[in-house]
């Protein structure tokens, strides 16, 4: 437990480390222009102060004098705040944007492990909640947080230069403030949690039935998945109730002190003022710096509730960010050494107690009934999932440390699914293996695809034969140390199947492939049965 705690508290610094570099010039900027109202403040308070002095001394002329530097000053901040803001806005929109791209890289520095466990709806929720939350600590609440202490030291200073006393009231009474943030702050870091992972849910199930829809319509199972998603709705109106009532606590609270605060500073000034204990002058510029004091004081408690849901969507955010670096670990012979190993999901065992050697350099064909653990065991090796007990060496290196650098170009695991982007099967090739995407593309015809199939075609239009083809081609001529091939038939015609077989015989190594098929029983060096936990390997 010690250890995960490290290992995230590495990711959270890293993650951290590299936000703020990005946003430190943003972070200056806003704390820069936000400091600017200070003295705004400070002068129009001063200036306040003159005009209704004089005003009750019948002075005209002053008074019309620091009239109209009062409406030059509001004019004249508004116009600098436009100028400074414009270029400030289109500076932060590059800086978040360059965050993001650095985050999506760092994303995919994560294991296949994690990245195959991922769902769409939590990472959807992790990339763009939870981003925009810690960004928007850094050019928020940092800034906010800065210029609010500025503000409290400025202002009181300011008071307690004229009046000791008004100094000390008004900042004894802001800290009012401080208990409608104290009240909630544990309940919004609960609902941040709770609000990201119904969403998640919500989205999850709906992107299933997009995936499902014509046969949930075929099965009559439109009333189920109404029901689930209601039931989901429910859960999260439940939430969303909470969050409600939350909310207008702290605005009524908030509504509350904020009257408290204002009249009782009138209050307090006046009564100072009729007692003698300080002049109208500085009365005046009490009551004007007053708001703004407490606007300081409130914006720093608010932090308090700010910061730590910021801190609950920097820790979800963190463990999908993997600051391990690659082991830089690569295979030669792609000999896989398979040792005791067991494999469960859900409580449902999969794989039990194997223990077998697979020469990479062999055609090594894996057969047996649905259910079996073929896909499994084939994701084990690859690396895509996580045995639970017992071991697996590729070359003496278990597939977790493997580097990232053997994928595709020594080791290409084909799943059953289709892989499909929204890239025709040249760009692919050209992406891959630029110097020899001509080869792929000749490999590609002899399956039959078409130059239209190629290059004008996306990867996500053809068929499933097609996009099996596509992928096919790309395979023998990377030629990888180690192959693994799901199913590599399924949806491939007559032809595909003879071409195929004619490839896995003439390449120059062998191929580990779990098929159902009998197309090349004839080719292969090895056999291996598997059957509910159990195996049978066998030389032909």
């Amino acid at each position: 437990m010690h250890n995960e705690r490290r290992v995230l508290k590495v990711k959270n610094d890293k993650q951290k480390q590299f936000i703020r570099h990005e946003l430190k010039s943003i972070i200056f900027a806003k704390c820069l222009i936000n400091s600017l109202q200070i003295f705004f403040n400070i002068i129009t308070a001063k200036m306040l102060s003159v005009t209704i002095t004089e005003a009750t001394e019948g002075d005209i002329q002053t008074v019309l004098l620091t009239g109209g530097i009062l409406v030059s000053l509001v004019v004249g901040k508004s116009a600098l705040y436009m100028l400074a803001e414009i270029p400030l806005e289109k500076k932060k929109s590059q800086k978040v944007h360059t965050c993001k791209m650095k985050f999506y890289e760092h994303f995919f520095y994560q294991s296949l492990q994690d990245l195959y466990s991922q769902k769409i709806g939590e990472t959807k929720e992790k990339l763009n909640d939870d981003f925009g939350t810690v960004i928007n600590k850094y050019i928020t609440h940092y800034p906010d947080f800065v210029v609010g202490l500025i503000s409290v030291v400025v202002y009181f200073v300011y008071l307690f230069f004229y009046e000791p006393l008004i100094a000390w009231i008004l900042l004894f009474i802001s800290v009012v403030q401080f208990i409608p943030p104290l009240v909630i702050k544990k309940f919004l870091q609960v609902n941040y949690d709770n609000c990201r992972d119904i969403e998640a849910k919500i989205t999850d199930f709906i992107i299933e039935g997009y995936r499902g829809f014509l046969v949930i319509k075929l099965y009559n199972l439109k009333n189920w998945w109404q029901d689930k998603l209601a039931g989901y709705h429910k859960e999260y109106s439940k939430i969303g109730s909470f969050s409600i009532c939350a909310g207008t606590a702290e605005s009524v609270l908030d509504e509350l002190v904020s009257n408290i605060l204002s009249y009782g500073t009138y209050g307090i000034v006046g009564l100072l003022i009729l007692k003698n204990l300080t002049t109208l002058d500085i009365g005046i510029q009490a009551i004007a710096l007053s708001g703004s004091l407490f606007g300081a004081v409130k914006t720093s408690f608010e932090l308090i509730k700010n910061l730590a849901v910021s801190q609950r969507a920097e820790v979800r955010l963190s463990k999908s960010f993997n600051a391990m670096e690659d082991s830089g670990a690569e295979i030669k012979q792609g000999n896989i050494a398979v040792s005791q190993l067991s494999y469960s999901y859900e409580e449902k065992e999969i794989l039990s107690q194997l223990t077998v050697s697979l020469d990479a350099a062999k055609l090594t064909v894996i057969k047996g009934c649905n259910g079996s653990g073929k896909s499994t065991f084939l994701r084990l090796i690859a690396g895509v999932l996580e045995s639970k007990a017992g071991e697996i060496k590729i070359d003496g290196i278990c597939p977790a440390e493997l580097s990232s650098s053997n994928f595709p170009k020594k080791i290409f695991f084909l799943p059953q699914d289709d892989v499909v982007f929204h890239f025709s099967a040249y760009e692919l090739y050209n992406m891959i293996l630029p110097a020899q995407k001509e080869k792929a593309v000749e490999l590609a015809k002899r399956f039959g695809l078409t130059d239209d199939l190629i290059s004008q075609s996306k990867i996500d239009e053809l068929s499933g034969g097609e996009r099996k083809k596509v992928f096919l081609s790309l395979v023998f001529v990377l030629n990888p140390v180690l192959l693994l091939l799901d199913e590599p038939t399924n949806s491939l015609d007559e032809g595909g199947k003879i071409l195929l077989r004619e490839l896995l015989r003439n390449r120059d190594g062998g191929a580990i492939v779990i098929t159902h098929d009998s197309f090349i029983d004839d080719i292969m060096d090895y056999e291996y049965v598997m059957g509910k936990g159990d195996a049978d390997y066998e030389y032909v």
